[in-house]
């Protein structure tokens, strides 16, 4: 059957900022040539399929499909409180954000989802929604990032959730998403209101690398599990905690600064100086940031000419690279050689920018 509407939506790549954002730290994260695609297909109620499952609305929780629900959930209510109409349709799931054994990369798949189901419901409801290109992508983004919170469990900084709405390579912070979320068990009129009256969330793009090269780690990491150890950690830590957070910052900053100055000797200085900083802290975790093949990574990297360092939550999820173009090619010849997983992502440009959704083309 036609889909009335095609929604893709790109992975993230977390480029520096990870665990300090959640302390208050800018981060800076980019969008990556890896999709979630949503296709909305007529039905005679509300459905979701993807990731092997399947839910219709009435029936039983489905844990595979629980960030997809709660999206529609939450997009559901923002539509009713405005007072629109939506069509009942089966919204279908697909990504290519798997290794090839199936494992998760890591690229921000429940964020994805979440921007695409939102972004899907937005468009297909019946009455004209958009007030403006940038007030429309901050409505998508805060409706996702409700419901990311709220299906992962108040853990997040939803920077994911920004850099797959607002594409590009963006410098933000974490969202406060707690008022929008208690807005919402007032109804659907309290809810509503509050999302268009909520403050701007700092988004800043820069200007992006052409591409970078991500190595997956080999294993999927939990960033709930991850998130609570580095946050005990934390606690026991406090001084070296500070240290971390604000040197992380620094490298944030610096980061930001080489990029619009175009200066690669600055990019790569800046991602070795956030890599040093999780590096330095990770021990006292107990658990595995930083792991070999991120490590060998980072060495084969700075080989090349290049620099290399985890993302987001680290483990075994993606590293990526940064470089200019023959550096990060002769990196990919000699992680293939070793039959890593390993390969050229493009950065997405922020467009089209002309409100939620965006269409598939």
């Amino acid at each position: 059957m036609r889909p009335l509407l095609t929604i893709r939506v790109p992975g993230k790549v977390l480029l520096t900022g990870e665990y300090a954002v959640l302390d208050g730290a800018p981060a800076i994260a980019a969008a990556v040539s890896r999709f979630v695609t949503c296709r909305a297909v007529p039905a005679g109620t509300f459905e979701i399929s993807g990731a092997g499952a399947f839910w219709r609305e009435g029936g039983a929780e489905v844990p595979e499909l629980s960030f997809a629900c709660e999206a529609l959930r939450i997009a559901r209510l923002y539509v009713q409180g405005i007072g629109a109409q939506l069509p009942a349709v089966r919204l279908e799931l697909t990504d290519d954000l798997r290794a090839p054994d199936g494992q998760k990369l890591g690229l921000g798949g429940s964020a994805c989802v979440c921007a695409a189901v939102v972004s899907a419901v937005l468009g297909l409801a019946a009455a004209p929604l958009d007030p403006g290109r940038e007030k429309g992508l901050q409505r998508t983004f805060q409706l996702a990032a409700c419901a990311h919170v709220g299906a992962q469990g108040k853990m997040g900084s939803s920077v994911d959730v920004a850099a797959s709405v607002f594409r590009g390579v963006i410098q933000t912070q974490k969202f406060d998403a707690a008022p929008l979320n208690s807005a919402a068990s007032q109804g659907a009129a309290a809810f509503a209101r509050a999302v268009d009256e909520a403050p701007i969330h700092p988004i800043r793009h820069l200007p992006a690398p052409e591409r970078l090269l991500l190595l997956f780690g080999g294993r999927s990491a939990s960033t709930p599990v991850h998130v609570a150890s580095v946050k005990e950690a934390a606690r026991r830590h406090p001084d070296e905690w500070r240290i971390f957070v604000k040197e992380s910052a620094a490298a944030t900053r610096a980061l930001a600064q080489a990029l619009g100055a175009k200066d690669h000797a600055g990019i790569l200085q800046s991602v070795e100086r956030s890599f040093a900083a999780l590096d330095a802290f990770a021990p006292l975790t107990g658990i595995e940031i930083t792991p070999a093949r991120h490590r060998q990574f980072r060495e084969a990297a700075r080989r090349m000419g290049a620099a290399a360092k985890p993302s987001g939550a680290g483990g075994g999820d993606v590293a990526y690279a940064v470089g200019d173009g023959p550096s990060l090619e002769r990196l990919l010849e000699h992680l293939e050689a070793s039959e890593n997983v390993a390969f050229m992502a493009d950065i997405v440009p922020p467009e089209p920018l002309a409100g939620a959704p965006h269409p598939a083309q």
